[in-house]
């Protein structure tokens, strides 16, 4: 080993030591329950001549959610046809889990 790869290595050493010694925190997501949804009321409406219903929805245990999970976030790539970046995405399941 040459002189300057050995004072590399020596160098290295204490810094991989004390990384691998310090604290161990793992982050992790906290638990959150299923959304509780319940209709809110319908809208008709029409675009392009057709007819369409909107369907108003709210959370009955919204405030076991953190609000960061809907905090805008426009660092992030848009979702889908929208052209504003989200942190969260809603799908819509029956009760026998297929998705609407």
């Amino acid at each position: 080993m040459s002189f300057s790869a050995r004072k590399r290595f020596l160098l290295l050493v204490p810094g991989l030591i004390i990384a691998l010694a310090g604290p161990q925190k793992v982050a992790s997501a906290p638990i959150l329950p299923n959304p509780v949804l319940y209709l809110t009321g319908t809208e008709p409406y029409q675009t392009g001549g057709k007819q369409f219903v909107r369907y108003k929805y709210d959370v009955l245990n919204k405030a076991d959610y953190p609000a960061e999970l809907f905090a805008a976030a426009p660092a992030l790539p848009p979702c889908g046809l929208n052209t504003k970046s989200s942190r969260t995405w809603v799908d819509f399941y029956d009760s026998r889990g297929k998705r609407l």
